[in-house]
């Protein structure tokens, strides 16, 4: 299946590239009209942007008559010549529906008031059904039309979220030509990928960017990405009677432990909860005993889990906490057995809350490759870390708008604990477009 994108100045010129390029078998999945050409460099008041398919493996050419119908093929041949005398309609090109194998065809009929592009279809389906060719085609145009079927909802899921495309899917992008490239690559300077450039550049008025408003449509993309980048509140810990559990998951090295430590400092020290600490990465020593030390210093209770079945009494031990965090091994994406055993452990339904902790300093594709493993714990926010270890945030929030989850916290440093706070979304799309170290403010 080939899948091409075409934009041009009237439906009917996209129609003609589309057959042109494509050939006749091609098939219409998706057309949209935009005002002002939108974006993209095409500053036209009305262009139309046209997304078609053609299955390679059929042929774009019509089947030949076999040799006892020729008269019959002859009459065609002259039809279609009759058809090709008549200027083409302005209308787009629908194809004709295949009659039903039982039907017997004695010959097209023809409608002087059809459109010419209308006629040829009818004709050559007409063909096919004289050569007994269109018979033998239907397995085929089942298995191509339930293919067709699928991309159309993929294309209308891309369309109603244009922010969200499933982990290595993306439509072809346009080329990015005239007085938005300069926005364009800048964006791409900040560390933000296709998609979401993509994204930001339909939304921005086309004047923007044909008067070449540098700060305006900067400032506009930045009003944007404040809007729809999602944000949570601060975990609540609320002495309601009713325990707050959250777990911290992530791959290894991303300070989740610190991240831990950090929370439960400023929910005990500043806000006078009660806080629990649960681990359960007991394959490395010096983990438990990390967390162990954080405990004692702030003067925490502790529980050690080894197995899923004890979590329940571990959490039952912290029954008077008001907040119980729960720290985790580290795991490879790619280790789908550290996964299962991740999920067995947090399956427990008293855990309301799990962050995803990933670090700011990771690849876009990395951390993209991290959401999907994690996803099967079922993350409910977003913590990103060692925000003081890069200038490039644009691959964060890359990420969270193309998996739409909420950003909690951000930490930016390892002092416990000042170097943590809650993600609001003005100073980090602010920074993001500063460029430069994040900057420290409390939680």
């Amino acid at each position: 299946m080939r899948v091409k994108r075409y934009v041009a100045d009237s439906i009917q010129e996209a129609i003609t590239r589309v057959k042109n390029d494509l050939g006749r078998n091609a098939i219409i999945l998706h057309t949209k009209p935009f005002k002002e050409g939108g974006f993209l460099g095409f500053f036209c008041k009305r262009r139309f942007e046209v997304i078609a398919a053609v299955d390679e493996t059929i042929s774009n050419e019509p089947a030949v008559a076999t040799k006892k119908e020729d008269d019959k093929t002859q009459t065609i041949s002259s039809g279609a010549a009759m058809a090709g005398a008549v200027p083409k309609s302005d209308s787009p090109v629908i194809k004709a529906k295949p009659l039903p194998a039982s039907t017997p065809v004695s010959g097209p009929n023809f409608n002087r008031s059809e459109p010419a592009a209308n006629m040829e279809d009818r004709l050559f389906v007409a063909g096919l059904k004289e050569a007994g060719a269109a018979a033998e085609a239907e397995p085929v145009l089942k298995s191509l039309k339930e293919e067709i079927a699928e991309m159309k909802e993929l294309i209308r899921q891309v369309a109603s979220k244009p922010n969200l495309l499933p982990a290595g899917v993306s439509l072809p992008h346009a080329e990015h030509t005239g007085s938005a490239n300069w926005l364009c690559e800048h964006l791409r300077n900040l560390g933000m990928e296709g998609d979401l450039i993509d994204y930001l550049l339909l939304q921005i008025p086309a004047n923007l960017l044909e008067n070449n408003v540098k700060e305006e449509a900067l400032i506009y993309c930045q009003q944007i990405l404040a809007t729809k980048l999602m944000f949570s509140e601060p975990i609540s810990a609320e002495n309601t009677g009713e325990q707050q559990v959250v777990a911290l998951i992530g791959p290894t090295g991303v300070g989740k432990t610190t991240t831990i430590a950090k929370l439960a400092a400023n929910y005990n020290l500043f806000e006078g909860k009660k806080v629990g600490l649960i681990t359960i990465d007991t394959y490395r020593i010096a983990a438990v005993e990390h967390l162990k030390t954080y405990g004692d210093i702030i003067n925490l209770p502790v529980e050690v889990v080894y197995t899923p079945s004890d979590l329940n009494q571990a959490i039952a031990n912290l029954k008077d906490c008001d907040l119980v965090l729960i720290d985790t091994a580290g795991r490879s994406p790619h280790n789908q057995a550290m996964m299962d055993e991740l999920q067995r452990f947090l399956s427990n339904s008293q855990i309301r809350v799990i962050l995803l902790v990933i670090s700011a300093t990771t690849k876009y594709q990395d951390m993209l490759t991290i959401a999907e493993s994690f996803s099967k714990i079922a993350f409910t926010h977003l913590v990103f870390t060692k925000l003081d270890e890069t200038t490039t945030l644009g691959p964060i929030v890359s990420l969270a708008m193309n998996i739409k989850r909420p950003i909690s916290y951000l930490t930016n440093g390892q002092n416990v604990p000042d170097d943590i706070e809650v993600a609001k979304p003005n100073k980090l799309v602010t920074q993001l477009f500063k460029g430069g170290s994040y900057g420290r403010t409390k939680v």
